[in-house]
């Protein structure tokens, strides 16, 4: 799990820089769907922990961000 949480960091940091380098916004809705899958597998990892309060703020926070990024994408 820990070793997913750092590619999907790797992922967004890849895309946001190829975003803010190219000066193309296509691509940060997806970046933002990244974000919220890495703070849902965050949020498993803080459930694991027994750290129950940072996994619900991490579940929040991963269902707000792949809301909004499934709704730019649709759109």
């Amino acid at each position: 799990m820990k070793v997913l949480r750092v590619v999907l960091a790797v992922l967004v940091i890849f895309l946001s820089a190829f975003s803010f380098i190219t000066g193309y916004l296509g691509v940060l809705p997806y970046a933002l769907l990244l974000v919220g899958v890495m703070l849902f597998v965050m949020g498993m990892i803080e459930t694991k922990e027994k750290r129950i309060e940072n996994a619900f703020t991490s579940f929040l926070s991963a269902a707000f961000c792949i809301v909004v990024s499934l709704y730019i994408i649709v759109r």
